[in-house]
């Protein structure tokens, strides 16, 4: 069975509109908020939350509503903001925190190697992730890599038209990558997307629905019309070079997705256009479309 969670990050912002850091908001992760099997604390200095695992779209839509709701009350007065990336006043930086990146390896779902941020971080500019969840008993951690390189082509590529934020293309220069994904034991967790995703239901509906979509892709074998893997994988010195892609080509997706690029995305139409039938239709409503998460939420 399929489910989606999440552990999406936000921006806080005070009246002014100026961004304030959530360190001294929210606890440390290591004294996390519970509230509902969620977790509520600061990622340096950003606001984090957990999302329960659903199996259904609506599902889906009340774990986020849950989860946003209780994040909006414990992070007032200040708001939460869906901005993929933004620079901090260095009096948001004092608290050595600040600075600590705790993250795990990014794995990468083209080069097969993991991608580590410092230790210590030193740049005042920060981005927000809006990592995916999807749990499935997936059959070994190749059918993982293939479901992430068709999360990348029938998610994050149709997403460049509907994402509308200047700044996440800042974001990927540094992480949220096309491809960055985790291995853990209930499936995978898709970190390419950023938070822009849960400014309103319909947008999770959407979500939900194209994961799904590209879960079953996978299980009935249709990736394979893009990419073989050379059964014989575990000789090759460098892995990478057993995984070949003949249906498309992969680095222009990848610039188009890292870019957020509408113009270099449009190439890709005609091949996922087809595939997705009424979910394309869907994804082209939401183009140009303003949403206020505080509105779309009843915050």
């Amino acid at each position: 069975m399929l489910t989606l969670g999440a552990d999406p990050e936000f921006m806080l912002t005070d009246k002014h509109g100026q961004h304030r850091s959530a360190i001294g908001v929210l606890p440390h992760k290591s004294h996390a908020i519970t509230a509902g099997d969620c977790k509520f604390y600061f990622d340096m200095v950003l606001a984090e939350c957990t999302v329960r695992p659903a199996a259904s779209a609506e599902e889906f839509v009340e774990s986020i509503r849950f989860s946003l709701k209780t994040l909006a009350v414990l992070v007032a007065p200040y708001n939460l903001h869906t901005i993929a990336c933004w620079p901090y006043h260095a009096r948001e930086l004092k608290s050595k925190y600040a600075r600590l990146a705790g993250c795990k390896p990014d794995w990468c779902a083209y080069d097969l190697l993991d991608h580590r941020m410092p230790r210590f971080y030193r740049s005042p500019t920060y981005s927000a992730g809006g990592h995916i969840h999807v749990g499935y008993p997936f059959r070994d951690d190749i059918e993982k890599l293939r479901v992430v390189r068709m999360l990348d082509l029938f998610y994050s590529l149709p997403c460049v038209f509907i994402e509308d934020d200047s700044t996440s293309y800042r974001r990927r220069r540094g992480c949220g990558q096309a491809g960055r994904h985790r291995r853990p034991a209930h499936g995978v967790e898709y970190r390419t997307p950023g938070p822009f995703w849960l400014r309103s239901p319909e947008l999770v509906r959407l979500t939900f629905d194209l994961v799904k979509f590209v879960v079953d892709f996978v299980a009935e074998d249709r990736d394979q019309q893009y990419w073989t893997i050379d059964p014989d994988w575990a000789s090759y010195e460098d892995m990478a070079l057993a995984h070949k892609c003949h249906g498309y080509d992969v680095e222009a997706l990848r610039e188009a997705i890292n870019l957020t690029s509408t113009l270099r995305a449009e190439a890709f139409v005609p091949l996922v256009r087809g595939p997705l039938g009424g979910l394309w239709d869907r994804i082209m409503s939401f183009k140009s479309k303003y949403f206020n998460l505080y509105e779309e939420w009843g915050l």
